[in-house]
């Protein structure tokens, strides 16, 4: 019987010590298999790092090409003005499409194209059709100022265009200031209308006229400094500058330039003159009148000068 107990002793002993051994494979089994799914992971991790990092570089290096695109650039559709008068300036008055889309423009770093050639920027004339690549940021201003302008590609006017139509105006406005001086005394105004002028104006030209002439008048030492502003005779009658009763304006004077005839659109008399009248007008018995001016174009179709046809007072 004491055979029997100690041999049961030692069975069960031996019986606990096998299981025991038999959990330790199992344990360490299941340690060889976290640790391979954990080196399985860290080199997924890895991976993906790499392949981040290898996109990154990709937007690094298509970066500067997109930037330089033209895909990537605003087109902006205008007139060239004239350059403004600065020293060594290639900053340029611009004419939009839209009422008030006026521009000062810095080419100083743009890539110049006229007619399909390379050039550069000395050979932009007033007149000329432009398409202005830039980065689509405008700074609000009055002219507005495009951003980051790096290309320009300019169309010439052909023979007959009449294209630089905004500086002949606004010489013609400032000489018919300087006529009969005593219409201008003590103005506070100077009003413009221009509405029937010969070439079809668009509203930017014609507040690109104003804002030369405004310019002009802010040059001169002389006070008050009038204001100018843009409407029609009925206009500034409505508005109250005009007293159409005693057909007076007090405080201002009305410029106007249009066809000879408004009703006859057909005021070219030839392929080098065009006709116009210019009228400056104080009161029913204050006005000037410079009837029938002609305009001499060149080959290019740029003005070279304009005649008064005939002269009336009132």
């Amino acid at each position: 019987m004491k055979k029997i107990s100690t041999f049961l002793l030692v069975y069960l002993a031996l019986t606990i010590l096998l299981v025991a051994c038999s959990k330790g494979e199992v344990d360490n089994t299941n340690n060889k298999t976290s640790t391979h799914d954990t080196e399985i992971n860290q080199n997924n991790v890895a991976t993906s790092s790499k392949n981040d990092i290898k996109d990154d570089q990709s937007l690094v290096e298509t970066e500067p090409n997109a930037i330089g695109s033209e895909s990537d650039q605003e087109v902006l559709a205008c007139k060239l003005i004239e350059r403004v008068e600065e020293a060594d300036s290639n900053i340029f008055l611009l004419a939009g499409e839209g009422e008030f889309d006026l521009f000062h423009a810095n080419f100083n770093n743009a890539e110049i194209i006229i007619d399909n050639e390379e050039s550069n920027v000395e050979d932009l004339k007033n007149g000329m059709q432009l398409d202005v690549y830039y980065s689509g940021i405008v700074q609000e201003s009055y002219p507005a100022i495009p951003v980051d302008i790096r290309k320009v590609v300019a169309t010439s006017p052909q023979k007959g265009d009449y294209s630089d139509l905004v500086t002949l105006y606004t010489q013609v406005l400032i000489d018919l200031l300087e006529d009969d001086r005593a219409l201008n005394e003590d103005i506070n105004f100077i009003g413009l209308e221009l509405g029937n002028a010969p070439g079809n104006l668009n509203k930017s030209e014609i507040n690109a006229i104003a804002y030369l002439l405004q310019n002009e008048q802010n040059n001169k030492a002389i006070e008050p400094i009038p204001q100018v502003i843009i409407g029609s005779y009925q206009e500034f009658v409505d508005q109250g500058y005009i007293d159409e009763e005693k057909l007076v304006w007090e405080d201002g004077v009305l410029l106007t330039i249009e066809l000879p005839n408004p009703t006859d659109r057909g005021c070219l008399i030839s392929n080098q003159d065009f006709l116009f009248d210019a009228t400056k007008w104080r009161s029913g018995i204050g006005a000037i009148f410079w009837l029938d001016c002609s305009v001499t174009w060149d080959d290019a179709g740029y003005w070279e000068s304009y005649e008064i046809g005939a002269f009336a007072i009132s």
